[in-house]
């Protein structure tokens, strides 16, 4: 018990810092390579290359982590040489020529590694928290990561602005490897269950085994479809705010703000949510919210039309990661979790590397345009498209989980409402009956802060 306390401890220390390197790294990493004069074609090759070196190392990977007796070791040395590796990207502008070679290098170093880290952590976590706590437990921990990478994101955005040009793109990717390294460090402090691989490593029988699982099988074929209709916007959507709406870097930190703030409180109700109803149903509903973000997209032609977007995509991707990471969980148990898990990201891999070489060809093709749309235009309608239908593949084909009660879609979604209307009407009820409000929110957040570091104790 308390090597799991401990583990679960380390688990929102290690999320906390990996959130704060991602948010700024997926945030700025096309918009850095647009400051370097990347192409909208070079910019989709940046980000799908790496991918490739991603999916080739994740199964090698995976039989490493479970040939390995010291997962917690392994994570914390490939999270130093990918993580930490952000501080070579950091330097980038001080090359004389081949700026943009140079970055899809060091890009590409880190994505090799960091497809360790995955089966890792995947495997690790799997042992440290107990089953029937995943929803509440990644919940707040998921709401703790949020917070600190709105954070992250909001000053690095003003360090943009403030520095302007490249120096400030070294700066902020000199902080992220800094959060890299920390990751690393408390990957160190994970407890470890005296794992051993049990049987012995067979590529073809774990394979068949893998693609037999019918439930398993089913869900990371609609993930693929799903990932490829996000992958074909997602690294474009920054792009899109600041060339083609001539928004400054701030408008990116806001945007993302916003987004996180809507999310917050999502994470926590829907673990809850999805503890008591269905993981599957939560991320149904979700995927359905978040395949119309590159849809409204089309519409907006400011900044600030991006607002209510970012407040929908903060909600639907909150619910959305938790309920799909806690799915995968659930699907893969016992001691081959992290060559399924590994199987998992391959795919998801191989979509990240069609979708922005996909995206980026659309923009490039299609820049006089096409159906009354711009390129960037057409882009997003195709990623909608693709979206929709893995929306509808989910609710049509995903197989509820073992020894869970089966709750419609439908019924899930009433549930939801009738939860966000009741949390909005306390909220109203709070800020008309106390005169202390700040200390009420302090009071709130810091018994919440307290329950994510102290996962086993009693909940009222």
């Amino acid at each position: 018990m308390d090597e799991q306390k401990q583990g679960m401890r380390y688990g929102v220390f290690e999320g906390v810092s990996a959130s704060m390197m991602f948010a700024i790294t997926n945030a700025y990493l096309t918009l850095f390579a647009l400051a370097l004069g990347a192409t909208s074609l070079e910019i989709g090759m940046i980000v799908a290359i790496p991918a490739i070196l991603s999916m080739l190392a994740y199964l090698p990977a995976a039989y490493i982590v479970e040939s390995s007796s010291h997962r917690n070791r392994l994570a914390a040395a490939t999270a130093f040489l990918s993580r930490g590796s952000w501080l070579l990207v950091a330097v980038v502008p001080l090359f004389a020529a081949g700026r943009l070679f140079w970055l899809l290098a060091f890009v590409c170093f880190l994505s090799l590694f960091d497809s360790f880290i995955g089966p890792s952590w995947a495997s690790l976590m799997g042992d440290i928290v107990p089953e029937h706590r995943r929803g509440r437990y990644f919940g707040r921990r998921n709401t703790l990561c949020k917070i600190a990478a709105l954070a992250t994101v909001f000053i690095a955005g003003f360090v943009l602005d403030f520095f302007g040009g490249l120096t400030g793109f070294s700066i902020i990717f000199a902080a992220a490897g800094v959060f890299g390294l920390l990751t690393a460090f408390f990957f160190s402090r994970f407890p470890e269950f005296k794992y051993r691989a049990k049987e012995r490593i067979n590529i073809s029988i774990d394979t068949r085994g893998a693609f037999s699982n019918r439930m398993f099988r089913r869900f990371i074929l609609m993930m693929f479809v799903w990932q490829l209709g996000v992958s074909i916007s997602a690294p474009f959507m920054n792009v899109f705010i600041v060339k083609e709406m001539g928004a400054a870097y701030y408008w990116v930190s806001i945007l993302i703000l916003v987004s996180g703030i809507a999310g917050i409180a999502g994470p926590a109700r829907l673990g809850s949510m999805a503890d008591r109803f269905s993981h599957r149903s939560i991320m149904i509903i979700c995927a359905f919210g978040a395949a119309f973000i590159p849809l409204l997209y089309i519409f907006s032609t400011a900044p600030e039309h991006i607002i209510p977007v970012s407040i929908l995509s903060g909600i639907a991707w909150a619910g959305f990661d938790l309920a799909a990471f806690n799915y995968l969980l659930e699907t893969t148990r016992g001691k081959k979790r992290a060559i399924y898990s590994a199987f998992y990201w391959c795919f998801l891999s191989l979509a990240a590397i069609i979708g922005p070489m996909t995206g980026g060809m659309m923009i490039e093709m299609f820049a006089s345009g096409i159906l009354g749309l711009s390129g960037f235009g057409f882009m997003f309608l195709m990623s909608w498209i693709v979206r929709m239908l893995a929306a509808l593949l989910l609710l049509k084909f995903l197989l509820e989980l073992p020894d869970r009660r089966f709750y419609s879609t439908r019924y899930v979604t009433g549930e939801l409402v009738v939860i966000g209307f009741s949390h909005v009407w306390g909220s109203f009820h709070l800020i008309k009956e106390t005169g202390s409000i700040p200390v009420k929110i302090m009071e709130r957040v810091s018994s919440f802060v307290r329950r994510s570091l102290n996962p086993f104790k009693r909940e009222e």
